[in-house]
């Protein structure tokens, strides 16, 4: 699959339409000194490599970011996405067997689910970064009890998308504060530091360049088929400040559990909950960053009825559907699916009285799994 994947992208004839062309063109400008939210530059660039459109397709994160855009600017066009799609592509088995070791090594093959969950299929087709934020994740998940500097520093995943994470942030911070996870909070400032200093001496006045684009963008003008989007147009379209209600309301939610179960709290059950809560109530995200709630999903599975499995699957084949019918990122066919993730894991994880249900029927013993805050589901073999 990977293959295909690759061999389809380089050969393609639309590879500068792909969200991939803006961290490229960054890439090049940084190469070469030059401000990476430049629209005329970061066009004429996007326009040499095919791009047909009549704006720049920028790179929105902010410069802390520039870790990731920067080795992409010493390579041509096709050569930078064969590196891009393979990075993605280790990204995607990085995390999913991370994410079956969280489950207990089960002997069954569920984690496939992970590579035709349908938002990580639009990421690879995209070029988008999701999956290396997922990696970030699920390091996080896999690590955090074990090896807390190693998970923070995989944090920085947070750092790059901070809008996608905010009630999910939250709670990581009150836990560590509750638990004195400090290494945890050690390892997050690090790579943060680390990051920026990375983009200050790359280009001095990238976050000057940074506030300059967004005013420039405006993306509250922008139509992003999400729920806080959805919300704001059924209230009142022209507030923007709208789009934030559903995150503030989500946020005070999230430290309010944390509040109450930071003792019994487990990243792998609630932790992944609130992750997908947070991309749902996002004030704006695009279907390719659902490609973070993977774990969430996944992790359910293990401990799903057959009942919950049989409507996941209904769900990821209406959204294949919609994916291979070529439904493209903007549309309206995708405003509903962050939705439909979050209230499939919370009903999933209210159903199940324990997390002993695995897909191949066996009952497994989990306790000791969640006294360890390591596996959800504990293996079957001795």
């Amino acid at each position: 699959m990977g293959v295909a994947i690759l061999v389809f992208a380089i050969n393609s004839q639309q590879t500068a339409t792909r969200d991939y062309a803006a961290y490229w063109a960054a890439g090049q400008q940084l190469v070469h000194h030059q401000n990476p939210y430049d629209g005329a530059a970061i066009h004429r660039i996007q326009k040499e490599a095919g791009y047909q459109w009549d704006f720049p397709l920028f790179m929105r994160n902010t410069p802390l970011a520039f870790f990731i855009a920067y080795p992409l600017g010493f390579f041509g066009e096709r050569s930078a996405l064969c590196l891009w799609v393979v990075v993605l592509i280790l990204s995607l088995v990085a995390s999913t067997h991370m994410l079956r070791a969280i489950a207990g090594d089960p002997p069954d093959r569920t984690h496939l689910l992970a590579y035709v969950f349908p938002p990580v299929i639009a990421c690879l087709s995209n070029g988008q970064l999701g999956i290396i934020l997922l990696l970030g994740i699920t390091t996080f998940l896999r690590f955090h009890r074990t090896n807390p500097l190693l998970a923070g520093i995989a944090l920085i995943a947070i750092a790059v998308k901070p809008h996608l994470f905010l009630p999910f942030g939250v709670a990581l911070l009150m836990w560590c504060l509750f638990e004195r996870q400090l290494q945890i909070l050690v390892g997050a400032a690090l790579a943060i530091v680390a990051a920026l200093a990375f983009s200050l001496i790359i280009d001095p006045q990238s976050w000057m360049q940074y506030q300059v684009m967004i005013r420039a963008e405006g993306i509250e003008r922008q139509y992003i088929p999400c729920f806080s989007m959805l919300f704001r147009m059924l209230v009142n379209r022209n507030s923007f400040w709208l789009q934030f209600v559903p995150c503030a309301i989500a946020t005070a939610y999230a430290a309010i559990i944390m509040f109450k179960r930071h003792r019994e709290w487990r990243w792998e059950v609630e932790g992944c909950n609130v992750l997908a809560l947070s991309v749902m109530v996002a004030p704006y995200a695009w279907f390719v960053d659902e490609a973070v709630v993977l774990p969430a999903v996944l992790l359910n599975v293990y401990r799903a009825s057959f009942r919950y499995v049989i409507v996941l699957g209904f769900l990821m084949a209406a959204v294949l559907i919609e994916v291979a019918c070529g439904a493209q990122i903007p549309s309206n066919w995708y405003v509903w699916t962050a939705t439909a993730w979050y209230l499939w894991c919370i009903g999933n994880t209210r159903s199940a009285d324990a997390p002993v249900h695995a897909m191949n029927g066996k009952d497994q013993p989990s306790a000791r799994a969640a006294e360890t805050g390591v596996n959800v589901i504990a293996s079957t073999e001795p």
